[in-house]
């Protein structure tokens, strides 16, 4: 029976705010329930401003995370942008403030408001959920392509790329990159895997690998590739620590010139994937359709036959790089637009919620995305100077502080786990530079780096 006692001990409870705000925001990138999630994840937002206020005034050591000061005069000057620009967007302008509050206390603050034998637990339930769940929604979204293309190509493909189930084809890409990070992650923190386990991980790998191909997203591509390329030669450079120098270069030099064969064999394996999966949708597909129709009178036999080959050809790829110039997908043309705003506000910004009516008021037809599609752009415009300052002296703090952890106490029990951490939000930060993360929106891309970051300072020793 759920008492008072009882229901306490659920909201105070982090760990479970946690996994529903994660599992949330995952559910909110897929087509049909992407409403349904985000108005759940609109209340567990106010479940947090509970859970914030009772560690303020019950239990105010459970926030002395890191980097505190700094991470509290980034909220303060955010508050000053927001009165500095009071607008229609207030309320949302608040919301992201707070948002910010919760990455940084909850989210981060991991270590300090969870013990930490329930850490490993909250870890190892939140990677078999991005594995299973991204597995599940990339087969069904190929399957559902390949047997039902006709319907499939209506919305599980856009502007010639993969999305699936998910509401656009960078979270497609995204979500397929991060759960093959996190099958090796999981490998790391887990050495007993039993069978089926382990047929699962690979299963999912090789599924969301082929999904990341379809979906043909750069940036993901580039996270993927950064991930590896930083594990690989922090393994290497630990390794060969007590090697000379000499035969160290020879073996790094080596080791570059074949990951960069590597990766330019695996852009030439995603566009024979392409091409594959087109012509699979295009000829073996359609003619199983046709065959099907065949059954009915001679008549509709000749009119599906027609239909089909009046039909364009489904070309999956985005082969429109030859007939526009831009291959940034607009990306210069954001960046540019991002600095014109900047400039009008530079001490402290305008304040996120106002980006779209700002672009339109100092911008001739506005910005051509609502969103710049660069994080750090977006924190600086948003935040100004100041803001952007502060962050970024966190954010390069905490990242520096797990570099530190890997070289300076090497023979740590945690060490390799500390490696895949540094080189998942290594390579999530330069992924950032062509995506909305870290900060700019209050999505499953943001919360995904603040969920890694929190555990990844779990596993470094005091």
């Amino acid at each position: 029976m759920l008492n008072s006692n009882n229901l306490k001990k659920v909201l105070i409870n982090t760990s479970f705010f946690r996994i529903t705000y994660v599992i949330l925001s995952f559910l909110e990138t897929l087509i049909f329930i992407d409403y349904i999630a985000f108005c759940a994840k609109c209340v567990v937002l106010i479940w947090g401003v509970f859970l914030l206020f009772y560690f303020i005034f019950r239990e105010p050591e459970k926030l002395n995370i890191k980097y505190k000061k700094t991470a509290l005069l980034f909220i303060f000057s955010g508050l000053i942008t927001i009165f500095l620009n009071i607008s229609p967007d207030f309320s949302v302008n608040l919301t992201f403030v707070y948002h910010s509050v919760m990455c940084f206390f909850i989210f981060f603050g991991i270590k300090n408001n969870t013990k930490e034998k329930y850490v490993k637990k909250e870890i190892n339930f939140i990677l078999l959920f991005f594995v299973v769940f991204s597995c599940l929604t990339s087969i069904s979204g190929i399957l559902f392509l390949l047997l039902k293309p006709n319907l499939g190509i209506k919305f599980l493909i856009a502007q010639d790329r993969f999305t699936g189930f998910y509401t656009n084809s960078n979270l497609t890409a995204f979500v397929s990159a991060v759960s093959v990070v996190s099958v090796y992650l999981f490998n790391e923190i887990n050495i007993n895997i039993n069978q089926r386990l382990k047929f699962l991980l690979n299963f999912s790998t090789f599924v969301n690998i082929l999904s990341l191909f379809l979906s043909d997203s750069n940036a993901s591509f580039i996270l993927i590739a950064v991930y590896f390329i930083i594990k690989f030669f922090i393994t290497k450079i630990i390794n060969f620590s007590s090697v000379k120098k000499i035969n160290f270069l020879k073996e790094f030099l080596y080791s570059a010139f074949m990951i960069t064969i590597f990766f330019l064999v695996l852009f030439l394996l995603r566009n024979f994937v392409q091409n594959i999966m087109s012509y699979f949708i295009n000829n073996i597909c359609s003619t199983k359709n046709i065959k099907i129709d065949n059954i009915t009178t001679e008549n509709s036999v000749l009119n599906t036959v027609n239909n089909n080959s009046i039909k364009e050809n489904i070309k999956i790829g985005r082969e429109n790089y030859k007939k526009n110039q831009d291959i940034s997908s607009g990306r210069i043309i954001l960046f540019k637009q991002g600095i014109r705003l900047f400039l009008t506000h530079p001490i402290f910004g305008i304040g996120r919620g106002n980006l779209v009516n700002f672009g339109n008021y100092y911008i001739n037809g506005g910005l051509i995305f609502s969103d710049l599609h660069n994080s750090y752009l977006t924190i600086l415009v948003s935040y100004g100077i100041v803001g952007f300052s502060l962050f970024m002296f966190f954010c390069v703090g905490t990242i520096l502080k797990l570099f530190y952890e890997i070289f300076k106490k090497k023979y740590s029990k945690n060490l390799f786990i500390i490696i895949d951490f540094f080189s998942i939000l290594s390579a999530y930060l330069a992924h950032a530079t062509f995506e909305k993360g870290i900060l700019s929106e209050m999505t499953f891309m943001v919360i995904y780096f603040w969920i890694m970051l929190g555990f990844s300072y779990s596993f470094i020793e005091d």
